[in-house]
């Protein structure tokens, strides 16, 4: 958690955490620890039965952040995943103020 912390993480405007459920198993809070809100308007969103993203949105207007969470990355993903992924990424880079 003191890595992620540090300032040059901190600085992304998008972080990708692609770890599964390690953020559930060893509870960790990516709400406090990128000073974001979790979409729960949005939910899970279910990609393919076993694909899914969490989405996050910075709580400062002024500090523009997107936090992705979902699988890993290595092992079992789908094409349609890495699009959807894709997709928020260029919809939170088009939008001035996305989910506020």
């Amino acid at each position: 958690m003191k890595f992620l912390r540090h300032d040059f993480y901190q600085s992304f405007p998008i972080v990708i955490v692609a770890c599964g459920h390690y953020v559930r198993d060893f509870n960790i809070n990516l709400c406090d620890l990128f000073n974001v809100e979790f979409d729960a308007a949005a939910g899970t969103i279910p990609i393919t039965k076993s694909n899914y993203i969490n989405l996050h949105y910075s709580k400062d207007p002024n500090k523009q952040k997107l936090v992705i969470h979902t699988n890993q990355l290595s092992m079992n993903i789908s094409n349609l995943l890495l699009t959807e992924i894709a997709k928020y990424i260029h919809e939170f880079k088009s939008s001035p103020h996305p989910h506020l």
